[in-house]
């Protein structure tokens, strides 16, 4: 007799039912046929031996175990990879959702298309909305449903040619507070793009220097997408930066792309010091502009003068070597100053300066080595530990020299930073503000640092 695997009311097959009378015969259905095979290899006896079978016991042979063991192990873990490509994801395409449901709220108001009693009105509905939250006297209205979301909220990141949006966190009394915290104060592993804590971005303007910080997941998501300016092909399809703050909006030419170093170690125990928001005078500022421009991997042809302000985006790159920070530089639009940026001008720096472990991963010769002299340290006569180059310490017995890398203990020697934390955070969180002289954005130690750790990093 045919049978149908799309008809479960046909025949299966031909049995005999044991309550049926001797010598008639019944056809029993496919659905039938079905519930009695499941019933008869998932009964009790099955899964018995199906324990048996799968897991190791006393009857097993050492080399049966070893086999059963292994194979259980490897089980478990291809469970927990799956579930956590699942859960991440779920987690992905919910921040991915979450962040574009705030871009279209932000750009959903324009205050220059509104009336002014239209624009009172909006305010009073907001007010009436969220009567616990103060907002900040001459705040933009764009800005106001996730103001009252978030307190900490001070503006919001755009690159629209790379499809980059974030809203921008500062916390000041817990500066590293949006490093594994979403906008909404909950861990996330992508953590929120922050404004460093000793910034401004209020209604008196910017700092001289305005550094963010953001995760690079290598997912898209964070700040990743800034890899792409490490190609000159990447810099010339998006050369514009757009910052807002909550009382206005602003525009950026990119002038630098830097690879650098995040701990001493990295470059024979020097640190390039640039995560500065302000200067003591304009000969500081122009000596840390030429600093970058010196380490930037792409040429853009963007000049950067002493009233000038510009913009720091920071985070982790550690595909070349550990502790690798990439960190891209962009310059305030000057008044009357156009956006159009010609790209055709901008070309690949060769000869960009980058820390000695650059150079020994990639098995290069460092051409700026004698700009780095090895630093060791030694003790003064108080007993504390100081940073001094090979030149200064001829009479220096080899007993007195210590490693050129910096031990955990050795969280109080001089090497041109400023007081920091581990891997994972940046160097505001210590609370105390960089020094901005000459000396201090230089390779040069400054004698009159206080003795201080090596620089750390503000996200990962």
């Amino acid at each position: 007799m045919n049978s149908s695997k799309h008809n479960f009311d046909e025949p299966a097959r031909v049995i005999k039912r044991e309550d049926a009378p001797e010598r008639t015969l019944y056809a029993l259905t496919f659905k039938e046929a079905f519930i009695n095979y499941f019933k008869s290899r998932f009964s009790k006896e099955n899964f018995r031996r199906f324990i048996k079978d799968s897991f190791p016991n006393k009857e097993d042979s050492t080399r049966e175990k070893i086999r059963k063991t292994v194979m259980d192990v490897s089980f478990v873990l291809l469970m927990l990879g799956l579930s956590y490509i699942v859960f991440y994801y779920f987690s992905y395409r919910e921040r991915i959702s979450d962040l574009g449901q705030w871009e279209v709220t932000i750009d959903s108001i324009n205050e220059d298309e509104l009336f002014d009693f239209e624009i009172k009105q909006l305010w009073k509905n907001i007010r009436e909305k969220y009567p616990d939250v103060d907002f900040p006297e001459g705040m933009n209205l764009k800005f106001a449903d996730l103001y009252a979301v978030n307190q900490d909220t001070v503006g919001a990141l755009r690159i629209a040619e790379k499809n980059l949006f974030f809203p921008l966190m500062q916390n000041k009394s817990a500066p590293t507070y949006y490093l594994w915290r979403d906008l909404y104060g909950q861990y996330s592993r992508y953590g929120n793009p922050y404004v460093d804590y000793r910034c401004d971005m209020g209604k008196d303007g910017l700092s001289k220097n305005t550094i963010i910080y953001g995760h690079n997941t290598h997912d898209k998501l964070g700040f990743n997408k800034l890899t792409d300016y490490m190609k000159l092909d990447g810099y010339k399809k998006a050369p514009v930066i757009t910052l807002e703050t909550l009382y206005g909006k602003t525009q950026w030419k990119i002038f630098a792309v830097m690879l650098t170093n995040s701990t001493a170690a990295a470059d024979r125990g020097h640190l390039f010091r640039y995560l500065i928001a302000d200067f003591a005078s304009s000969k500081d500022f122009m000596t840390m502009i030429d600093g970058i421009n010196q380490r930037s991997m792409i040429k853009t042809g963007i000049d950067v003068k002493a009233d000038d302000k510009i913009l720091t985006l920071y985070t982790c790159y550690q595909d070349i070597f550990d502790g690798g920070r990439l960190v891209v530089f962009a310059r305030l639009l000057r008044e009357g100053e156009s956006e159009h940026v010609d790209v055709s001008k901008a070309s690949f720096n060769h000869q960009a300066r980058y820390p000695q472990a650059y150079y020994d991963q990639l098995g290069l010769k460092n051409p700026y080595e004698d700009l780095t002299k090895p630093i060791y340290f030694v003790e003064d006569e108080h007993g504390s530990l100081i940073a001094v180059e090979t030149t200064d310490i001829e009479e220096t017995t080899t007993e007195e020299k210590t490693t050129v890398k910096p031990s955990a203990e050795e969280k109080t020697t001089a090497v041109n930073s400023k007081p920091s934390l581990d891997d994972g955070q940046n160097e505001a969180a210590t609370g105390e503000p960089q020094h901005s002289t000459a000396e201090g954005v230089s390779d040069e130690p400054s004698a009159e640092e206080a003795p201080v750790s090596e620089q750390g990093t503000a996200a990962a």
